[in-house]
């Protein structure tokens, strides 16, 4: 309890999956949070004993622009940003997936939430938390949700995958621009593979195979497990604390051992 004490935090993608995990979770380790979610609907406002929720539209940029405000306005400075908002573009509804027949909307949907939503997070929240800086002890910490699949090809998801790759670069940038101005600021990324969240409805279904199929998966994994949102939330919440102050501009996969490499080995068994 208290690791993260007086702290603020703005979480994007707050209403569900790991965003939800977070800002619970945050809270209970003393942070005051600012849940944000596109879900939620315009004008809306709930205040809690432990921070609030807000509209935010992170593709938006005079959305950033207000929510800026209102956190200048309402707590003066900033300690923490998550930027877990993001879709996976599957059962979107924005046209073919196969790269010869790619609609140019769809490809700029994905990357104006799951990428340019990161950057103006940036790009509104760092003079936010540069305010921050009371002491030479009070740092802060940026983390992006970026993904296995930013290291992989992946067809049919050729626009998910090249938005999460950017978010790793952007992740580094951001930590040497923070540095390079002797802003006590770090920015890391994780990296999850599959995460039990509604985004992963479009391989396990939203229906009574979900169960059979979330096993299946799991049987490919070499931990044997499915990532839950809240391990995800327990990665983020270390590089958020001070027990993380020399870490910084790096990308920390939770994959169950998926990007370690394969358990089967073809050179002693052959091909099964």
């Amino acid at each position: 309890m208290g690791r993260l004490r007086d702290k603020i935090a703005l979480v994007t993608g707050a209403a569900s999956g790991i965003g939800e995990k977070v800002c619970e979770l945050f809270a209970d380790e003393g942070a005051t949070v600012i849940g944000v979610d596109l879900s939620y609907k315009p004008n809306y406002s709930l205040r809690t004993s432990r921070g609030v929720r807000l509209h935010l539209d992170v593709s938006n940029e005079n959305q950033w622009m207000q929510l800026q405000g209102k956190i200048k306005e309402d707590y003066s400075c900033l300690d923490i940003i998550v930027n877990s908002a993001g879709i996976s573009g599957y059962g979107d509804g924005f046209g073919a997936k196969d790269i010869e027949d790619y609609s140019l909307n769809y490809w700029r949907h994905l990357f104006s939430i799951n990428l340019e939503g990161t950057l103006l997070a940036c790009k509104y929240g760092i003079p936010l938390m540069r305010k921050s800086k009371k002491s030479n002890m009070r740092e802060g910490a940026i983390i992006n949700l970026a993904s296995r699949a930013a290291n992989i090809g992946i067809p049919g998801g050729e626009a998910y995958a090249a938005s999460k790759a950017g978010v790793l670069s952007l992740t580094k940038s951001v930590a040497m621009y923070c540095a390079s101005k002797q802003y006590k600021i770090r920015c890391n990324s994780v990296s999850p593979d599959f995460v039990d969240t509604p985004l992963l409805d479009f391989v396990l279904k939203h229906n009574e195979k979900r169960i059979s199929n979330l096993e299946k998966l799991s049987k490919k994994i070499p931990m044997g497990e499915v990532t839950r949102p809240i391990e995800v939330a327990q990665l983020i919440l270390f590089l958020a604390s001070d027990e993380a102050r020399l870490i910084s501009g790096i990308d920390v996969a939770i994959d169950g051992g998926v990007s370690a490499g394969v358990m089967s080995n073809m050179f002693k068994e052959g091909i099964n």
